[in-house]
């Protein structure tokens, strides 16, 4: 009977000292980004995001026109960048930030403006002409 209590004793001692409620925090992801939302207009460009993260990630555009990637010169930033658009519509894709490693991810919503098209060759819409006073 003392064999099995003390074997029971020494189980739940190698059990407690697996747990890692007595130092140890297990590890918690951490990723903010901002700004959360960006807008191009309709020429494109570039814009900075920044990225503070405790973990590697990786940059995924949804959509062909945007690119994105880690800003060289500056930790916890990277450069968002929209090709200009010739659709006349306003376009949406996002930027996802994803943990190499596990389920983390943020989402950067973006939106292009809609392209207007000259109406004439040199580039500016021709204003309607006023009618004549009698």
């Amino acid at each position: 009977m003392k064999r099995v209590a003390l074997y029971l004793f020494a189980l739940c001692c190698a059990i407690a000292s697996c747990s890692t409620s007595g130092g140890e925090k297990p590890f918690e992801p951490y990723l903010q980004i901002r700004p959360e939302s960006l807008t191009f207009s309709a020429k494109g460009g570039v814009e900075d995001v920044q990225v503070l993260a405790n973990f590697e990630y990786e940059i995924v555009p949804s959509v062909d026109w945007l690119s994105a990637e880690k800003d060289k010169s500056r930790d916890f930033w990277i450069k968002v960048t929209a090709d200009a658009s010739k659709v006349t519509e306003i376009r949406k894709g996002e930027i996802t930030i994803k943990s190499k490693h596990d389920n983390t991810s943020k989402v950067i919503k973006v939106t292009q403006e809609a392209y207007i098209k000259p109406i004439n060759t040199d580039g500016w819409a021709e204003m309607p002409s006023m009618p004549k006073s009698v």
